[in-house]
């Protein structure tokens, strides 16, 4: 398994979020901001979308994609049918998807307990 990815803000940085967003565009360009920084600015960016706007990142999509990938395991077929994929392109597809799933999960806020 690969390196778990961490979060794009740490819970301190996103109880800050607003006083963030300013620091984060105070006077530079995007093209002018480290590399370092641009999960931050996703993360912030993501935040700032309306909860209506179907392009915002949430852990409902995140919980979704983690839920397919464990359906994805179960469409192996033990009899070797032809027009499923074999067991081991499945465990990619599995894991390529939790991946995902991981990397936006990194843009959101921690989740309300």
């Amino acid at each position: 398994m690969s390196e778990p990815i961490e979060p794009a803000l740490t819970s301190e940085e996103w109880a800050e979020r607003a006083l963030a967003r300013r620091a984060a565009t105070a006077g530079q360009t995007l093209a002018e901001y480290p590399p370092a920084r641009a999960p931050g600015i996703i993360a912030l960016a993501n935040d700032s979308l309306r909860d209506s706007d179907t392009r915002k990142i949430t852990w409902e999509m995140v919980d979704f994609l983690r839920f397919a990938a464990e359906l994805v395991l179960e469409y192996v077929d033990p009899r070797g049918s032809d027009y499923r994929d074999s067991e081991t392109t499945l465990q990619r597809h599995h894991d390529r998807m939790l991946r995902i799933a991981d990397a936006l999960a990194s843009y959101l806020p921690p989740r309300e307990r």
